[in-house]
């Protein structure tokens, strides 16, 4: 998970990844930054989003297995098992464009509100 007060710097970085993995390195490692993105988007509390990005880093990011354990158990238990399954089976099948464009909306969204709140 994101240490407290970076998590913007996270978000930014996620975003940066997700526009520079498909076209320079390929749709393969566009999903391989999903498994990254999930960890993000849910400790920025947008779970089922995260949930979609697990999806479709399953079997792609198995270097990062035991922490994608950890994000899966975790949004487990704020969604429960059963949608955190299903969430997952959708986002195994979306293509990774349009998820990454979901993710890019959902974390630019979110950067403008936290950065509206900031002193």
């Amino acid at each position: 998970m994101c240490a407290v007060g970076l998590l913007d710097e996270a978000k930014q970085v996620m975003t940066t990844v997700l526009d520079a993995a498909g076209p320079q390195y390929g749709e393969r490692e566009l999903f391989r930054s999903f498994g990254v993105v999930a960890s993000v988007l849910a400790a920025d509390g947008q779970h089922e989003l995260a949930a979609l990005a697990l999806g479709a880093a399953r079997g792609e990011d198995e270097d990062r297995h035991d922490a994608l354990s950890m994000v899966r158990a975790r949004l487990a238990d704020l969604l429960g098992a059963d949608h955190v399954t299903r969430l997952e089976s959708e986002g195994a099948a979306l293509a990774a464009d349009a998820l990454a464009d979901r993710v890019r909306t959902a974390l630019a969204t979110r950067m403008s509100v936290s950065s509206a709140r900031a002193p």
